[in-house]
């Protein structure tokens, strides 16, 4: 029987995830050199050879990856798509962003007829519901990274409710006391982590989170509109705990050009990290989504699977960081 990367897994006491990226001639997520050195000579030891699917990647005969990303477009999304991208291109893969053609995910499957090397569903929603399917008919190599889990599929997640009670926290190490959240009608399942980890940090504290409920996911006129509503009907928060940042930038500017004060006034925390957050003036400070460690994880999670289709399905949750600056 031949060896794969789970026996070499198992004999090294390290991930089949870790062992892909230790035995790649081009790495995209740091592996300690010792554990590189480690694998690489159980690998030999083994008699490991790459099997031929892998191959075909290497030789550029099956080099497309579907990026299936959610209905609609963000900050967020682009730039969740571009580092998975670059990922994928530094393993010598070539992304194909592939769209829906409905949000309720009821429109015809656009996944074109081409040689796949494997899919990675982003943000994993009903609206990309035909195209996964077309996936798992042509039996690809799938990761889905976030949103709802795919069964028995590899998954990278991003641990939200961390994220909710990392903003929570700091908001109260700043003495704030009156704590919103602002999300939109669709985050108040109560599968949005980000909300269930801000909520419980707050109720620990002895206090009581409120809501700011904002009319769409995607920040457009509506959505400025809603928040320059809520600003000007006055009895705002000390504590304010954004979604993401798009939505923080949209409060933000409504505060500031209604005359309050940030922080001083309303202290503003965002979820993302991204980098626009750095340009406005104050500097947003934010809930960073480790956007490289996730794109690094489902590639390498990608190799693994195609390097052997029978393992068991991988899971990787990450954890976002506070990054502190103007805003709070």
């Amino acid at each position: 029987m031949a060896v794969t990367i789970k026996d070499i897994a198992r004999r090294t006491g390290v991930s089949i995830a870790t062992v892909s990226r230790a035995l790649s001639e081009a790495p995209t997520y740091p592996v300690a050199e010792e554990t590189r050195r480690r694998v690489r000579a159980e690998a030999e030891r083994l008699g490991y050879v790459r099997n031929e699917a892998a191959r075909l990647l290497v030789q550029g005969q099956a080099t497309l990856v579907a990026l299936l990303p959610d209905w609609g477009t963000s900050l967020f999304a682009d730039s969740l798509a571009w580092h998975v991208g670059e990922a994928l291109i530094a393993n010598d893969l070539a992304p194909l962003n592939v769209h829906c053609s409905s949000p309720s995910g009821d429109g015809a499957a656009t996944l074109p007829g081409l040689p796949l090397a494997g899919g990675i569903v982003l943000e994993c929603g009903e609206v990309q519901q035909k195209n996964i399917e077309l996936l798992q008919q042509r039996n690809a190599s799938i990761v889905s990274v976030g949103g709802t889990p795919l069964p028995n599929t590899d998954r990278v997640e991003v641990d939200l409710a961390l994220g909710g009670e990392l903003a929570a926290q700091h908001l109260l190490s700043t003495g704030r006391r009156r704590l919103v959240m602002a999300a939109p009608a669709q985050a108040r399942p109560t599968g949005d982590g980000r909300r269930n980890g801000f909520q419980n940090a707050v109720v620990a504290a002895g206090l009581e989170a409120g809501d700011f409920e904002v009319p769409a996911a995607i920040v457009g006129p509506e959505v400025r509109a809603a928040a320059r509503e809520w600003v000007a009907a006055g009895n705002l928060p000390d504590g304010l705990f954004c979604h993401n940042d798009e939505l923080a930038f949209a409060l933000l500017r409504a505060l500031l050009e209604a005359g309050v004060r940030v922080p001083d006034d309303v202290a503003v925390v965002g979820f993302d990290g991204l980098p626009e957050g750095e340009l406005y003036w104050p500097s947003l400070t934010t809930v960073a989504y480790p956007f490289d460690a996730v794109a690094s994880e489902a590639v390498a999670m990608l190799a693994a699977r195609i390097e052997d289709p029978e393992a068991a399905p991988q899971f990787s949750r990450l954890a976002p960081k506070l990054v502190i600056r103007e805003t709070a």
